[in-house]
C-alpha cells in the first residue's frame, strides 16, 4: 500500500497539479492542516488546546463511608453547564473499583451502579458535549460475577483487551510495531439509530487484534496468526579438523 501511495501519481506527470484555492483575507496566513502526531514526541505546550482536570481520590485509606463518586459528578455537571456549548468534554475514569485507587465502599452495588447511572444521565443529557470511557481490570471483576454484568448493561459499548504474552525484546526489532499485542473483543457496541450499531453486526464475526504504537496510536486490525515462515535451518558448518566420516555403500 505504501508503495501504491507513493508512485500513483507517476502516470499524471503532465497534468497540471491543482493548487485549493483558498481566500486569505488582509493579514491572514494559511494555517497547516494535519492530524497526525508521534506519540513517541512531546508535545509543545503552544499545541495543547483545551485544560485538564484531575479529580484526585483519597485512595484506600480513605473513609470506608464515603466515596468520591458524587463529588465527582457534582464537579463535571457544573463545569458542562458554566461552559459555552460548542466545547466538547472527554471523561475519562481509569481502573474503576481499583483496590489501590478505591476504598471498600466504592466497591459496593449501590455506589457503583448509582456513579454508573448519574454518568449515564450526564450523556444522555448532553449527548453533543460529552463522551465518556471507563476502564475496569477484569482481572479483579471477571465478567462472570453479577455486578461487572450491570456494569455492562449500562454501558454502550463494552470492548475486553486481552494482552497476548510477548517477551519483552531487549532491542526494537524493524516490523515489531506491526505485530499484535493483544486481543480485542467486542461483547456490545452503541447503538447509533434503530437499526441497530454502526457495522451492522459484522463486529462479531471476526476476531480482533490491537496494537498500540507511537506514530499510528491503537489500531484494530482483524486477528490473524502469522503465517508459518519457510525458513529452514541452516546446516551446521562442519568443523575443518573433524574427519569425514565415511559412508557405507551397498
Amino acid at each position: 500500500m505504501k508503495i501504491a501511495w507513493r508512485y500513483e501519481t507517476l502516470g499524471q506527470r503532465n497534468v497540471p497539479a491543482r493548487d485549493p484555492q483558498v481566500t486569505q483575507g488582509p493579514g491572514q496566513t494559511a494555517s497547516v492542516f494535519c492530524h497526525g502526531f508521534n506519540l513517541t514526541k512531546r508535545l509543545e505546550s503552544s499545541a495543547i488546546k483545551g485544560q485538564l482536570f484531575a479529580t484526585p481520590v483519597d485512595g484506600p485509606l480513605a473513609s470506608p463511608t464515603q466515596t468520591p463518586f458524587h463529588k465527582f459528578i457534582a464537579d463535571v455537571t457544573s463545569k458542562i453547564k458554566n461552559s459555552p456549548p460548542s466545547t466538547i468534554h472527554r471523561i475519562v475514569v481509569p481502573s474503576l473499583l481499583s483496590p489501590t485507587l478505591y476504598n471498600s465502599a466504592a466497591s459496593q452495588p449501590r455506589e457503583i451502579l448509582k456513579f454508573l447511572h448519574a454518568l449515564r444521565a450526564l450523556l444522555r443529557q448532553f449527548p453533543t458535549q460529552v463522551t465518556a470511557i471507563v476502564t475496569i481490570p477484569v482481572t479483579l471483576f471477571p465478567r462472570s460475577t453479577g455486578l461487572t454484568r450491570w456494569m455492562e448493561l449500562l454501558s454502550d459499548g463494552v470492548l475486553e483487551l486481552i494482552p497476548l504474552q510477548h517477551q519483552a525484546p531487549i532491542t526494537r526489532e524493524p516490523g515489531s510495531e506491526d505485530k499484535g499485542q493483544g486481543l480485542l473483543r467486542a461483547h456490545s457496541l452503541p447503538v447509533f439509530h434503530e437499526k441497530g450499531g454502526g457495522l451492522e453486526g459484522t463486529w462479531n464475526r471476526e476476531n480482533l487484534s490491537f496494537k498500540l504504537s507511537g506514530s499510528s496510536g491503537l489500531v484494530i486490525t482483524p486477528f490473524s496468526l502469522p503465517p508459518i515462515g519457510d525458513e529452514e535451518e541452516a546446516p551446521k558448518p562442519s568443523k575443518q579438523n573433524e574427519p569425514k566420516k565415511e559412508s557405507l555403500d551397498f
